[in-house]
């Protein structure tokens, strides 16, 4: 890898049977062609696991992701979609929808996340998780909702944190 890249994914489903990690030199953008096409769906051996974890910088756009595509996934601790774990990145997350994860979107750093005109729905936990040990966590939401989620936000663990939302 050279520079950042951009991984577009064809209408269709791409089922996520292990952890995804991305842990690259540069950012790379993961996206579908058009709002809601691209479903990025749970499958068998997933269980127990998250989808994604992100160690560098990482932007998802235009994606669909479902839980509900594996039975019983997302109900279980540690069955999240996207967990952010690099310290000091950069992230997006952009017109997405996200359907029953335990923790949706999780940051246990001090990454940026910005979180746009997205949909998160029934998170059995949370929607978005700030936990984090480093100070200095920002997050900004704008234009997306969180529907029938048992928490939309939980700031549960951090400090000198950046939050907007609107």
């Amino acid at each position: 890898m050279t520079s950042a890249m951009v991984i577009r994914l064809a209408d269709d489903n791409f089922d996520v049977s292990e952890t995804i990690v991305i842990d690259l030199p540069f950012a790379v953008t993961i996206q579908g062609l058009s709002y809601g096409t691209a479903n990025i769906n749970a499958a068998s051996g997933l269980a127990g696991k998250p989808m994604f974890r992100c160690l560098s910088e990482s932007y998802f756009k235009m994606l669909n992701f479902d839980a509900t595509s594996l039975a019983g996934y997302g109900t279980a601790a540690g069955e999240d979609s996207i967990r952010f774990l690099g310290s000091g990145t950069y992230n997006e997350i952009k017109d997405c929808t996200f359907e029953r994860f335990y923790n949706t979107i999780l940051d246990s750093t001090n990454a940026e996340l910005w979180i746009f005109e997205s949909d998160i729905s029934n998170a059995q936990n949370n929607g978005i998780l700030i936990h984090g040990n480093v100070a200095g966590v920002t997050v900004k939401v704008a234009e997306s909702d969180f529907i029938g989620c048992v928490r939309g936000i939980n700031l549960d663990k951090g400090s000198a944190a950046t939050i907007q939302l609107a």
